[in-house]
């Protein structure tokens, strides 16, 4: 079954929050650079931290970064791949969750045609 729309943006926003309170500016997680920065500087109990964060609050979307050959990834094995999962694979994910945070506006218009004389 299929997560509700506000429950997939209520998850994103908890790991939001953490990122948050661990030092994060929330509007630079798609700066691959800033967010490899900020993870060097973490101190291991903060680092931990952000990767509970993601297994709390798993979305399909990241279990793509382990599972891309299978559709919805192996829930059972998610846990072990964050917890084991290096630097660059934080920073794919925090990329990730940055660009599903985004608001997202579309603009429809109708065409006018001219009237001729």
């Amino acid at each position: 079954m299929l997560k509700s729309l506000s429950a997939v943006k209520h998850a994103l926003i908890n790991i939001a929050e953490v990122l948050d309170i661990v030092g994060f500016n929330t509007q630079l997680l798609g700066s691959s650079k800033y967010v490899l920065a900020r993870l060097q500087w973490l101190k291991a109990s903060q680092l931990d931290r952000v990767k509970e964060a993601f297994i709390r609050n798993k979305q399909p979307r990241f279990m793509k970064q382990f599972f891309s050959s299978l559709p919805y990834g192996r829930h059972n094995l998610f846990k072990e791949k964050i917890r084991e999962a290096n630097l660059k694979t934080l920073v794919r994910l925090i990329k990730i969750c940055g660009l599903l945070l985004q608001t997202k506006v579309y603009l429809y218009w109708k065409r006018h045609r001219a009237r001729y004389c």
